[in-house]
């Protein structure tokens, strides 16, 4: 029998596909026609369907809160920035390149990439440096990577003992930052109570006290607050978020349970695994090949050819970049990423442990 305590979760790769579908679809068949393509319009119900789908970025969220709490544990400052960056950067690195020629070469003027705006996007951060996304869907990045970093400026000063007790305060600092001018930072944003919410079902899989479900309620309630007001301002239905996002948080609670757990589903880990190389390179490139080929009584079977495309295309990123060659860049990221952060880290906890004995001799 499966370990239920095991990291991988057949339900939850199977939830990660479902998100990006979700997002997939709110691109091509409601944002898209309506900001990128107006001449190409869908029937009411199609726009219907996927007009509430940017929720699965909510999901994707929560997803992200509950798997790094585990992936976090135990590991030193280095590791757990080398396997964030492995598992990041170089399919990134790839989509990012490929968006960039297909922009250049088939886009608009105004959607050319200049070498700047290249260079920005480089770094996955590329609006601290005063430029824009090269595709939309990279805006999630942002906060993803500011999670990361709280996570590992935790672990580097050695208080990974006390991840659990920063989850139990976040979703209170959340509360606390929406009267204050605070609440718009990365961490403290409209989507932080999803991570934090992830985080909490992760912990209640040990750990079912009455405090963690009360703090999943109160994440419960920001989310749905925070819905309510920052939703995307073409929606038209805050009962159908209202649907979705209760929907998010009551799977969790039943994928904690032992046989949700233990559930075996066929291709769970290839669909887990292509879901980032699916967000990452659907939205810019799914518009210009929707645009260039799909007419009024094309667009239908257009728009789905180029959905199934995308998957194709994410599985072959998977293969060639994340499988074949995970080695090279494994060897690269250990070099220019793990080594320097396990020096730091071996500096910084030698600063730390000095300083308190200096403190503890004063008394």
């Amino acid at each position: 029998m499966a370990d239920p305590h095991q990291n991988r979760i057949d339900i939850l790769d199977y939830a990660r596909f479902c998100a990006a579908f979700l997002v997939m679809g709110f691109h091509y068949f409601f944002l898209g026609v309506k900001e990128n393509m107006p001449g190409i319009g869908f029937s009411k119900g199609w726009s219907d369907v996927f007009q509430f789908g940017h929720a699965g970025v909510s999901l994707f969220f929560m997803i992200s809160g509950y798997v790094i709490f585990f992936s976090s544990k135990g590991r030193t400052a280095a590791q757990f920035v080398s396997a964030r960056v492995l598992r990041l950067y170089p399919v990134f690195l790839v989509a990012l390149i490929g968006t960039t020629l297909a922009l250049n070469l088939y886009g608009t003027l105004s959607e050319a990439i200049r070498p700047l705006q290249f260079l920005q996007n480089l770094t996955m951060l590329p609006t601290y440096f005063g430029g824009a996304f090269v595709d939309g869907s990279y805006w999630t990045l942002r906060l993803e990577i500011c999670f990361y970093a709280l996570i590992f400026v935790i672990i580097l000063i050695g208080a990974s003992a006390h991840l659990e007790r920063f989850f139990l305060m976040w979703p209170i600092i959340i509360l606390i930052s929406q009267i204050t001018p605070f609440g718009m930072n990365a961490l403290l944003s409209c989507y932080s109570a999803y991570f934090a919410a992830g985080a909490l079902f992760a912990m209640r899989r040990s750990n079912n006290s009455w405090l963690i479900k009360i703090l999943l309620v109160l994440c419960y309630f920001e989310s749905l607050y925070w819905s309510s007001i920052l939703s995307h301002p073409l929606d038209t239905g805050n009962k159908v978020m209202l649907v979705l996002i209760s929907s998010f948080y009551i799977f969790f609670v039943f994928m904690n349970s032992y046989s949700i757990l233990c559930m075996r589903l066929p291709g769970a880990q290839l669909v887990g695994a292509i879901t980032y190389p699916l967000y990452l390179i659907h939205q810019a490139v799914g518009y210009l090949v929707i645009r260039t080929f799909a007419t009024p009584s094309n667009k239908v079977a257009i728009t789905l050819g180029t959905m199934g495309a995308m998957v194709l295309v994410a599985y072959l990123l998977h293969r060639i970049i994340e499988i074949k060659a995970k080695p090279v860049s494994k060897r690269l990221i250990n070099v220019l990423v793990a080594v320097p952060i396990a020096f730091l880290e071996k500096i910084i906890r030698s600063t730390i442990i000095t300083s308190v004995d200096k403190a503890y001799k004063l008394r």
